[in-house]
Order: structure tokens, then sequence, then C-alpha cells
């Protein structure tokens, strides 16, 4: 009896491991061919990403997720409190009023904070 129940133990215990584990190198490797050959701007196709103003290259978090996109930050920073950004001060001490929009259609781009 000692050993069914051991043997019942450790298949349960190897089966809940099974459904934690991170997905397998196939898993992430599927995934990246369906990000596709060309990388869509990051405010588009359901992307929702995070754009970087310094590489130019973002990542997506909706749809796409973790497919790299084409950063949408300009030259020019707007205002942390427009087109949805939600800025928030950066602790770059070098830049006075510097922000990053951490929300909206330019998430990851810097803005300005006013005031």
């Amino acid at each position: 009896m000692q050993l069914s129940l051991l043997t019942l133990t450790t298949i349960l215990l190897l089966s809940s491991l099974a459904t934690a584990l991170p997905p397998s190198g196939l898993d992430v490797l599927q995934a990246r061919q369906e990000c596709g050959v060309k990388n869509g701007r990051c405010d588009e196709n359901g992307c929702a990403g995070v754009s970087n103003p310094i590489t130019g290259i973002g990542i997506c978090q909706g749809a796409f997720f973790s497919c790299p996109c084409v950063s949408v930050c300009g030259k020019n920073s707007g205002s942390c409190s427009d087109n949805q950004c939600a800025g928030v001060a950066t602790n770059n001490s070098d830049v006075v009023n510097e922000g990053r929009c951490t929300a909206g259609p330019f998430n990851g781009c810097f803005c300005f904070l006013e005031g």
C-alpha cells in the first residue's frame, strides 16, 4: 500500500510541475515565426507595443506578444499629459522635466512634464 501511495504522489507532483514550466524552445520559436518577417508599428494591429526611443525597436504587449515592433517615438517629445501618454518622471537628472509615457500609442516614448 505504501508503494502505490508513493507512486501516486510522485505522479501528481510531476504532473503539477509540467503545467508550471515555462514554454519550451519550440513554443518560443513558433511564436517568433508568427511575428512575420517585417515589423509593424508599435501602435498598429493590436500590438500595443512599448516603444524604445533610443533603439527605435519596441516590443508588442498585446497581439503579437513579445514580437519586435517599430518604435513610434518622434524626434520631438510631446506633453506627458497628451495622447493618453500618462507620463511619469524619469530619473534622468541631466534633462529638466523629462518624462516617459506609460500608456497609449506613445507608451515608452519620452515626454515633457508640464509645470
